[in-house]
C-alpha cells in the first residue's frame, strides 16, 4: 500500500518529481516533470546524468549538494537548466533533494522535488522598480513639503532620483529668454559626465510647438 501511495503522488503531483541513483543518474521523473523539461516520455530520460540538466555555472554546486544529500542531509537550492540561451528569460528552477535509504538504512538514492520559477525574477524585479518609483514619490512629496526655496526643492529632487531611483545623474534646467534659447542647469545630483554640459544645450523650436532639447556641441 506504501508503494501504492508513493506511486498516485509520483503520476499526480504537478511539480517535477525525480529519482536520482547513487551515480548521480535518473533512475525515473514524473508526467509533470517530463513536460516541464520537454521530454516526451520517461524512457528517454532514464540513466541521464542529472547534473547535465543544470547550468555549467551552477552545476559543482549542485554536485557538492548531491553529494551532502547523499550523507543524510536534505538540500534546498536554486539552479538554471542547461541549453538555455544567454539571456534574462533563462529558465530558473527551485529544488529539493531528499535522502531515500533502502531497507538496511543504506542511502542508495535521491527523490527530488522541482519547480520552474524562471517568472518570478521577473516578477522580483519589476517590484523591485515599482517601489522605488513609490519611494521616489514619496520623498519627493516630503521634500515638496520641507523646502522653503525653489533651488532647494529642485536639488532634492535630483538627489531622491539618484539615491532612491537608481539613476547615476539627474539635472533639471531652465530655458533662456534670449534667443538662440540656451538651457541653464539650475540643479543636479550625481556623477557628472565629462562630455555633458547644461551650457551645451539649446532649445531648438520647430513651427509653433517647442521640441525637445537638443545637444549644441
Amino acid at each position: 500500500m506504501g508503494l501504492d501511495r508513493y506511486r498516485i503522488l509520483f503520476d499526480l503531483a504537478p511539480l517535477c518529481v525525480h529519482e536520482i541513483d547513487a551515480d548521480g543518474r535518473l533512475m525515473a521523473m514524473n508526467p509533470a516533470g517530463l513536460a516541464m523539461m520537454g521530454i516526451a516520455n520517461e524512457d528517454a530520460i532514464r540513466g541521464r546524468d542529472y547534473l547535465t540538466l543544470v547550468s555549467r555555472s551552477d552545476r559543482d554546486r549542485v554536485r557538492r549538494l548531491m553529494a551532502e544529500a547523499f550523507a543524510g542531509q536534505v538540500c534546498a537550492f536554486e539552479f538554471c537548466a542547461a541549453g538555455e540561451p544567454v539571456t534574462e528569460h533563462r529558465r530558473h528552477f527551485t529544488s529539493c533533494l531528499i535522502p531515500s535509504p533502502d531497507a538496511r538504512g543504506h542511502i542508495d538514492r535521491l527523490i527530488g522535488i522541482s519547480a520552474d520559477i524562471s517568472l518570478h525574477p521577473e516578477a522580483e524585479a519589476e517590484l523591485r522598480r515599482l517601489n522605488r518609483t513609490h519611494t521616489v514619490l514619496s520623498r519627493c512629496n516630503h521634500s515638496l513639503a520641507r523646502a522653503v526655496e525653489e533651488r532647494e526643492l529642485l536639488k532634492a529632487f535630483c538627489t531622491n532620483l539618484v539615491e532612491v531611483g537608481g539613476y547615476c545623474f539627474a539635472w533639471v534646467g531652465y530655458v533662456g529668454r534670449k534667443r538662440p534659447t540656451r538651457v541653464r542647469m539650475v540643479a543636479h545630483a550625481g556623477h557628472e559626465h565629462t562630455d555633458f554640459t547644461a551650457e551645451a544645450l539649446a532649445w531648438a523650436n520647430t513651427g509653433d510647438r517647442p521640441s525637445a532639447c537638443r545637444a549644441a556641441i
